[in-house]
């Protein structure tokens, strides 16, 4: 015979059902997930991956030679650079000539004189056609502005700003980057650096320069790739006469953190070109340029690149300036004091070495 249960029966209201989550709750998790999260991951990955076609815009041609463009072939000439890993860099060197005496007047001079009289005390009438004719070696007085361009286009947009600083006294050398112009490869910050080098060699090896003859101009992204030569691999250590910078940014993680501060690109950034760090290791006087218009590097960048620097140097704020074009009358200006050593002035101090 079987023993009664002592437990008293299970009652069915003594299960409570477990309550759903509200319905509204798992819709915004979703929507924030589909319409948030996957797009700015997927933003993320997309910048990480094409970053160095973000950064590098170039403008490819075929063909950059001087005679393509119509350049004087008397005053410039096609240069050539191979790389050690077997890239070719193609450039123009543009060479300033000094106006030639007018020969013909001072011999109309000297034919005017009366026969027997002393040619005037301002010596116009006595100078030698035959001598005057000849051009004065001036080697030792030559400069050369190296160009370093920006991220964009190549050497032919800037022609203009090429023949403005050649007609202030200096030969002009440029070269378009890797995979700009009419030059071979791809562009990375290793490879350009390395390249960079090789100008600064051809400057010296090929063309003749010492170091304070050799003025460094940059403008943008050509700033970093100039102030790449303090780097620390280059021994001895570059000293030109001057280093010029245009519209530069202090380093590439920082650009991405102030253009873009609600993605994470400033960790992620490959070619990160510290120029707030090299400038550091700079000797010789530096001349910034930048517009307090910029729309792509604030000016307060630029102070933080010129306050890392320990050399003597000179920062110039263009009013309404944006980011894009020579500051044409400030850098004539400047130029003019580097090459010929005076300052225009005279009620200002000059730091440049003369």
């Amino acid at each position: 015979m079987s023993t009664p249960s002592l437990q008293p029966p299970a009652s069915s209201s003594s299960k409570q059902p477990q309550k759903p989550k509200p319905l509204w709750r798992r819709r915004l998790l979703r929507a924030f997930l589909i319409y948030a999260v996957m797009p700015y991951a997927v933003i993320t990955l997309l910048a990480f991956v094409f970053q160095r076609q973000l950064m590098y815009h170039p403008g490819r041609v075929d063909s950059l030679s001087v005679a393509s463009v119509g350049l004087n072939t008397d005053t410039s000439e096609d240069v050539t650079i191979q790389t050690s890993d077997g890239e070719t860099l193609k450039g123009w060197l543009l060479k300033y000539r000094k106006a030639a005496p007018d020969v013909s007047a001072a011999t109309s001079a000297t034919e005017s004189q009366p026969p027997g009289q002393e040619p005037d005390q301002s010596g116009a009438a006595a100078v030698d056609s035959s001598q005057a004719a000849k051009p004065a070696d001036e080697s030792a007085n030559r400069v050369l502005v190296i160009y370093f361009p920006g991220n964009a286009q190549n050497r032919f947009q800037r022609l203009a700003d090429l023949k403005e600083i050649q007609s202030c006294g200096a030969d002009v050398l440029i070269f378009d980057y890797r995979g700009f112009g009419d030059s071979t490869g791809s562009p990375t910050e290793s490879d350009m650096e390395a390249d960079a080098r090789a100008v600064w060699k051809f400057a010296h090896d090929e063309l003749g320069f010492a170091d304070d003859q050799i003025i460094l101009f940059g403008e943008s992204l050509g700033g970093a790739v100039s102030l790449s030569l303090w780097s620390g691999d280059l021994s001895p250590a570059p000293k030109p006469r001057a280093v010029i910078l245009n519209s530069t940014f202090a380093s590439m993680p920082r650009m991405a953190a102030v253009t873009y501060p609600w993605f994470p690109f400033r960790w992620m950034v490959l070619d990160r070109w510290p120029s707030f760090e090299r400038i550091a290791n700079v000797t010789c006087p530096i001349i910034q340029f930048h517009g307090d218009s910029d729309e792509l590097v604030p000016l307060s960048e630029a102070e933080f690149l010129q306050s890392c620097a320990k050399a003597e140097t000179r920062f110039e704020v263009i009013k309404g300036g944006s980011h894009n074009g020579l500051p044409s009358l400030p850098l004539r200006r400047q130029l003019k004091r580097i090459i010929t050593g005076q300052d225009p002035d005279a009620d200002r101090k000059s730091f440049l070495i003369p």
